[in-house]
Parts: C-alpha cells; structure tokens; sequence
C-alpha cells in the first residue's frame, strides 16, 4: 500500500495537469467565440455567391456559350485535386482521425472510378498521416491557419486555381474538412469546389423570371468564379478551424472534470491510508499498555 507522501505527490501532479486542462479549455473557449462569429458572418455570403454561380452556369449551359476555363468539361481526365483540412496540434480528440477516416473513404470511391488523387493538404497531421501512407502531395501548409483570415484562403484560391487550369488531366478539385453543426457535434464532408457543385440534399429554386445581364452573362460569371473559390475557401477554412476548437475545448473539458475525479480518489484512499496509520498505531499503543500490565 502507497504511502500517505506518496498519494499527496501524486494529487500534487494531477491537480498541475488539470490546472493545464482547465487553460487550455479557456483558451479554446475564447478562440471559439470569435471563430464562430466569423463563421456565422460568412455562410451567407458563401451561399449566395454559390447560388449566384450555379444559376448563371445552368442558364448558359443551354445557350451553347464559351464557358469559363474553370467550368470547361474534362470529361477524359482521370485525376482529382484534394483539400485536405487538419489541425497543426493534437489534444482535440477524434477531430483529425474522423477527416482522415473521410479521406480514405474519398479514396476509395475515387479507386472504384478509376481516379487518382493528389492532395493540397493544411494542416499537419494530416501532411504526417498522408506521408506515412506513401500518398502523393501537391503542397501543403503547415503552422499556417494559426489565425485564419481572407488574404489565407485567398492564397489558397490562388494555387488551386493556378494548378487545375495548368494540369489539364484534373477533373475536378475537392475539399475535404470538417461540417460546424454545434459546439458538441461536427461531421466530416466533402464539398465539390471546382467545378461548382451543390452539396448533397441541396438544390436550386427555379426561377420562373430571367434577368438582363450587362455585361454579358458569360463575362460576369467569368469574373465571380475566383471570387467564388476564394469565398468558399474562406468559409470553409472557419468550418475547419471552427470544430477543432469546438472539439478542444470538449476534450479540455472532460480532461479537467476527470483530474477532478482522480484527485477525489486519491484524496479517499489517503484518507484511508492515514486512518490505517492511526488505527494501528492505537492498536499498537494498547497492546504495549497490556504488555506491560
């Protein structure tokens, strides 16, 4: 049985590691609150530029116009582009193995169709999960959403952008990431960035009326599609960044109440211990008493 200093070195060590978990919680806390204000500020804008880009595409696709680089058909190429959003630091429970197990799930499907993928991946855990793997990356980004911001997803948008219209065998660029619901549930999923594509379950309104467009349709659309991916980027960065400080902050939390709950136990058996101590001490007291009566 440990002793009594013992039990107290060991409480001493669990209460330094959750007064860590207790900071570490406040801090994904705050981080937290001002992410999900800027989430919140941007899905708007996200979705409607992304409904504006759709309407426009299916109003052109019938009228046989040249459509933007990044709209052409590729029907023959055989290979996908991946964004692959990670966190840079561990400590937030399955966040990063729930997007990996996505990632190989999306390769998978991409296998069944005879598709190749490359990755563009941020974050790194998932630059060591992909290298450990032998699958082939692009670029990738380490240390650089510590604060995300527009002028990132811009550079982002800029290197996607640049490597679909030069390699003419990509078929489409993906984004891999992880969806905000609430503070305590987040769901991988997939968002077809170029070509635009509607989530899953989502669909355009039809619009009885058709508007006069000047300039022309084609010349606006050509103009909105970097604004779009740019924009999507954005939101979809806030997504990310958004549930792993959501997914910290739960673990944090858990981590703080079960230190408690190990400093109770402690705190029991040293009781328990010390009692021990007395009680065979008394024990001993009384039987030299009747020893030396």
């Amino acid at each position: 049985m440990p002793s009594v200093r013992e039990i107290q070195r060991k409480i001493k060590s669990v209460k330094q590691t959750q007064q860590v978990t207790k900071t570490m919680k406040m801090i994904a806390a705050s981080r937290l609150k001002r992410a999900q204000g800027q989430l919140l500020a941007s899905r708007p804008y996200a979705q409607k530029i992304e409904e504006l880009v759709m309407r426009l595409h299916e109003r052109l696709k019938p009228l046989n116009l040249s459509l933007p680089a990044l709209l052409e058909p590729r029907p023959a190429a055989t290979m996908r582009l991946a964004v692959l959003f990670t966190s840079d630091k561990g400590l937030c429970g399955s966040y990063n193995i729930t997007i990996l197990r996505q990632t190989l799930k999306y390769l998978e499907q991409a296998k069944a169709e005879n598709h190749t993928v490359r990755f563009l991946v941020i974050g790194k855990k998932g630059r060591d999960f992909l290298s450990s793997h032998q699958f082939s990356i692009e670029k990738e980004y380490v240390n650089y959403l510590r604060r995300p911001s527009f002028a990132q997803a811009e550079v982002l948008g800029q290197e996607i952008m640049r490597y679909y219209l030069d390699h003419q065998e990509v078929s489409r660029v993906d984004v891999i990431y992880m969806d905000f619901r609430s503070v305590i549930r987040q769901t991988p999923a997939i968002y077809g960035l170029i070509p635009p594509t509607l989530p899953p379950g989502k669909s355009l309104k039809e619009e009885p009326l058709d508007y006069l467009y000047e300039p022309a349709r084609e010349k606006i659309l050509a103009e909105l599609l970097p604004r779009y991916v740019n924009t999507q980027l954005y939101h979809l960065i806030f997504e990310s960044y958004t549930s792993e400080q959501a997914s910290r902050m739960n673990v944090m939390e858990n981590a703080t109440k079960n230190a408690g709950d190990v400093i109770d136990a402690l705190s029991l058996e040293a009781n328990k211990v010390r009692q021990a101590s007395i009680t065979r001490e008394l024990l001993e007291v009384v039987s030299g008493a009747e020893a030396l009566t």
